[in-house]
């Protein structure tokens, strides 16, 4: 067939760089294009080409071609030493690709002691029922640790969050409460505006010298801020649960922290006329995480999970801190 003139001849196919390192190496080996070919499973016309490209963009000699075979000339030894490290550590690197994704079940997740302690426990079976071949390597800390630097994939985290490029995904709103234990009520008598807390022992929520400021506002759209001194900081909810069932202060948290002391009896409610929050404000309870497709499947179903087992957990009833007459 007599193509027209100007035509475009078609272009042969090219090899990547990758394959005619390998190409090169089997030729090494075998000491012949044809058992190169053969052990690849390609024409050995795809192997010579790949082996005169590579000899082409080098500038040099490769083989020494003989009825006897294949031997390499100077050029050819270095090169050669070059290709096996090359091959090799592609080798690793798919090897290590391979078992990243064989364990792409393996979710590495950072969230508070508290949900961890109290959250985790009752979203796990839903979790394992829809999801049995999921597995969680979870640290359980108080401190916001880097995602990116810590190879996290996902980071539980409450509100505000700084700005940043990471995802965002609302897992819960809540309130927060004041609480005391009732012995401390009886001790110390009833806190009936947020005033009356500067002159008390209060456990703070936090850490670091910034001032402790709390506000407050009721239904008549008064707003309260006091600055305290607390006797305690700590950026552990757990503690401070604990601190204030002892009786040692007044303590300001989310109502879903408080919640199972609360209906154990263990702290009373205080300030029940007053919300701890400004006008529409709202702890919020975050999922953070990466861009990282691999981790998709199973970070939305964490996510579905922690929103199940969160939105559905205990919110504490009022038990007013009163005095007894």
């Amino acid at each position: 067939m007599v193509k027209a003139k100007g035509a475009e001849q078609p272009s042969e196919p090219k090899e990547s760089d990758g394959s005619q390192l390998r190409m090169f190496a089997r030729a090494v080996q075998a000491r012949s294009f044809s058992g190169a070919a053969k052990a690849m499973g390609v024409d050995v016309s795809t192997v010579t080409r790949a082996v005169a490209r590579l000899e082409a963009d080098l500038g040099a000699k490769l083989f020494f071609r003989s009825t006897t075979g294949l031997a390499l000339t100077e050029a050819g030894h270095l090169y050669h030493a070059h290709a096996e490290r090359t091959l090799a550590e592609e080798s690793r690197v798919r090897a290590s690709i391979a078992d990243r994704n064989a364990h792409a079940g393996t979710l590495r997740v950072s969230m508070p002691v508290f949900v961890a302690e109290h959250v985790l426990p009752t979203m796990m079976p839903a979790l394992l029922a829809r999801h049995p071949e999921a597995r969680l390597d979870v640290h359980a800390s108080d401190d916001r640790v880097d995602l990116l630097a810590s190879a996290f994939d996902l980071a539980v985290r409450l509100g505000p969050l700084p700005s940043s490029a990471l995802h965002a995904t609302k897992i819960a709103e809540f309130r927060r409460i004041t609480c005391a234990s009732p012995a401390w009520v009886v001790k110390n008598g009833p806190i009936s505006r947020p005033e009356d807390l500067s002159r008390v022992s209060v456990i703070a929520y936090g850490n670091g010298p910034a001032p402790v400021r709390w506000t407050f506002c009721n239904a008549a759209a008064e707003e309260v801020t006091v600055q305290l001194a607390p006797s305690l900081r700590s950026n552990n909810l757990d503690l401070l649960v604990a601190i204030a069932a002892q009786g040692l202060g007044v303590v300001r948290m989310p109502s879903w922290a408080a919640a199972p002391s609360v209906a154990r009896g263990e702290l009373v409610t205080l300030l029940d006329d007053w919300e701890a929050n400004r006008p529409g404000e709202s702890l919020v309870l975050y999922g953070l995480y990466p861009d990282d497709p691999g981790k998709a499947r199973l970070r939305k179903a964490f996510l579905q999970a922690l929103v199940e087992a969160a939105r559905s957990g205990p919110t504490p009833a009022r038990q007013r801190g009163r005095t007894r007459q």
